[in-house]
């Protein structure tokens, strides 16, 4: 997992729109996943959401307040 602060969800989101984000979880496999909800815990963030590919969402230009966990391209070689 990869953490990231103050991250543009333009950048990530497939319409290239959106503010920034207070962290961004990159995520590329299940175990990374695990990480990030123990980081949102950990952390006690209680604004978050996933997202994925981001071409179902659209985001507000205002930066969001809380966690994105962004299910990126998975690692080749956790795919059974």
């Amino acid at each position: 997992m990869t953490v990231h602060y103050n991250y543009p969800l333009k950048d990530i989101l497939f319409y290239k729109i959106g503010g920034k984000a207070d962290v961004v979880l990159e995520t590329k496999s299940e175990d990374d996943i695990t990480d990030a909800i123990e980081f949102i815990k950990k952390n006690k963030i209680d604004r978050w959401m996933v997202i994925g590919l981001g071409s179902n969402i659209l985001v507000h230009d205002e930066n969001y307040k809380g966690a994105i966990i962004w299910v990126n391209k998975p690692d080749e070689s956790a795919i059974h």
